[in-house]
């Protein structure tokens, strides 16, 4: 798989998976991980490195990746995963609802939740238990199991449970790159080390900001949640930031930190994310009819040369070429803008 950078590369001892074949890569992910289909979002060349070492009722994997695909899974198996970046970022929407995972934030995933990944470049540490050890403990500390759909979807990697728990997920990454698995080598020192990862996790989800900061940041998010909405119901029409903060009632200040705060990005820039995926979503199902100028200006492009200059950054070619590309075309397509 030539070009995979494996520098900074965790638990090498348990390599599951390194391809360039997306297929294949689709293929043996849906046996390990979950149910899901995945297309490249930008560029041609693929690559993935999946390493993987399981525990007891836990698992411990590393994933790199330099390629940009879009991953739409079915809800999601019994599992609860904790994303923690090494390098990078990866766009979550989790039921509906838009998140990022960084190197400063980690994003959960829980058992029945629909998913849809978009990756960058990235490298991270995947933290995985089991649906019913997570409940099992959940009963013991508190009497009762919390729905999974209603747990919080991110927490902050800079907060001391998050802190030490990263730490021993790198500790044990290392240790068990070692002859015999080092120190992890007995089923007992394994169950600890499991135990002690799962304490800390729910103490990262037991945010220790008071509860009014944290219903504030539930507030925040639903504003962009409807100024998404917005946004998609008004993609072909101009679209300024006041208008955005108008639909959001808060400043134009207050939604540019809202939106760098949970989407790693301002809000014109979601716009442009938007309007560019939903242009690709159209061009991918064409009618014999479609053409690449007609599509610019139903997503909001009023300058075609911008918008083929802007596609082409995004998914790695023009946007005549995925028109091209698509097998339903059925007559060809007059050239316009992005040729």
């Amino acid at each position: 798989m030539g070009g995979q950078n494996t520098k900074g590369e965790l638990l090498r001892a348990y390599r599951v998976l390194e391809t360039d074949d997306l297929d294949h890569a689709r293929e043996f992910v849906n046996g390990v991980w979950e149910r899901h289909h995945s297309e490249m979002r930008r560029g041609r060349e693929y690559d993935l490195l999946w390493n993987e070492s399981k525990l007891i009722r836990s698992s411990l994997s590393y994933l790199q990746t330099s390629s940009r695909i879009r991953i739409e899974c079915a809800p999601l198996s019994d599992c609860y995963r904790i994303t923690m970046h090494e390098f990078g970022s990866l766009a979550h929407r989790i039921n509906n609802c838009e998140t990022v995972s960084t190197t400063k934030q980690a994003v959960i995933h829980a058992p029945g939740q629909e998913l849809r990944l978009d990756t960058e470049p990235f490298r991270t540490l995947l933290l995985s238990f089991d649906g019913q050890f997570v409940r099992d403990t959940l009963v013991e500390r508190y009497g009762h199991v919390p729905d999974a759909q209603t747990l919080r979807h991110t927490f902050s990697l800079q907060s001391p449970a998050a802190m030490a728990m990263r730490s021993l997920c790198r500790w044990a990454a290392r240790e068990l790159d070692r002859p015999d698995r080092g120190s992890l080598a007995a089923p007992s020192a394994a169950a600890s080390l499991e135990g002690t990862l799962l304490t800390l996790f729910l103490d990262c989800l037991n945010d220790p900001q008071p509860a009014g900061k944290r219903s504030g940041e539930a507030a925040k998010e639903a504003r962009i949640a409807r100024v998404e909405d917005w946004i998609d119901a008004n993609i072909g029409e101009s679209i300024r930031v006041d208008d955005l903060a108008r639909v959001a009632n808060i400043s134009v200040r207050a939604l540019e930190n809202a939106f760098r705060r949970f989407r790693g990005c301002s809000p014109m820039e979601a716009v442009t994310r938007r309007r560019l995926n939903r242009a690709q979503h159209i061009l991918r199902s064409p009618s014999p009819n479609t053409t690449v100028s007609a599509v610019a200006t139903e997503c909001g492009f009023f300058h075609f040369g911008r918008f083929a200059v802007q596609y082409r950054k995004a998914f790695g070619e023009t946007p005549s070429q995925t028109l091209r590309l698509q097998p339903t075309l059925l007559v060809p397509h007059s050239r316009s803008p992005g040729e």
